[in-house]
């Protein structure tokens, strides 16, 4: 018999909804990427959950760009047909990406790592192609500690964030509520997360 540390059903679904996790963050009073006023373009058009059940079949979304009113309307469509839930329309923020790996219990902090993205795939964001391990800038480093805490959240969590490159305001992307696609980097930085996760 395994045991595996998890969060619970209620924290764990605020994580992985992207809609829930952002008014978390702002009841704590941390910075949210701000809703498009379609003042200018583009756009991000988010799903609100990264992965769904479709009529018992496995639906992934990704976040696109939109460049017009007309592309916005198409896109909210596309999310709704695939993912059968309307999507988050986002402000597109300059700058660079940050992550913040954590293992926690109850909230607590066990063992974190920090780091920041140099180049993804698709200039469109998506899955990184290289990053390196950094120290934690002090304001995502509170900001994470309090949204796990504020979870109670127990296993392992990635939460992503972008610096305004204009204001350098750090701003909540999304919380990952899993191992992550680089856990690879912090294995050779020295800190095995799968070994303190179990």
């Amino acid at each position: 018999v395994a045991l595996v540390p998890l969060p619970s059903v209620d924290s764990l679904e605020c994580a992985a909804n992207k809609e829930k996790t952002e008014a978390l963050a702002q009841s704590l009073h941390i910075a949210t990427i701000p809703h498009a006023t379609f003042s200018k373009f583009p756009v991000v058009v988010k799903p609100i959950h990264s992965a769904v059940w479709v009529r018992g079949v496995g639906a992934r979304g990704t976040a696109s760009f939109a460049f017009s009113r007309s592309d916005v309307e198409e896109r909210i469509d596309a999310v709704r047909s695939e993912m059968r839930e309307a999507p988050l329309i986002q402000e597109y923020i300059q700058g660079e990406e940050l992550g913040y790996e954590a293992i926690c219990e109850n909230g607590r902090v066990i063992a974190s790592l920090a780091h920041r993205r140099i180049r993804s795939l698709s200039p469109t964001g998506g899955a990184a192609a290289v990053k390196e391990t950094i120290d934690a800038p002090p304001m995502i480093r509170k900001a994470s500690e309090e949204l796990l805490k504020a979870l109670s959240w127990t296993g392992v969590a990635m939460l992503e964030f972008k610096r305004d490159r204009t204001t350098g305001v750090y701003y909540l992307l999304e919380i990952n509520p899993r191992f992550w696609g680089s856990l690879p980097l912090a294995i050779r930085a020295g800190l095995p997360f799968p070994r303190l996760y179990m």
